[in-house]
């Protein structure tokens, strides 16, 4: 079974994608920006 912090690790090591927590009001949420497609997020 896959966890959360593997497919975040995933997407870092593999897309260079690294979570991003820009909810003040629920700081666990984690944001997977595509930087090259500016419209595509992956949250988890």
């Amino acid at each position: 079974m896959l966890t959360r912090q593997m497919i975040l690790d995933y997407a870092a090591e593999r897309y260079g994608v690294p979570p991003d927590f820009p909810w003040a009001k629920h700081p666990a949420y984690a944001v997977l920006r595509h930087r090259a497609a500016h419209r595509r997020w992956f949250r988890c």
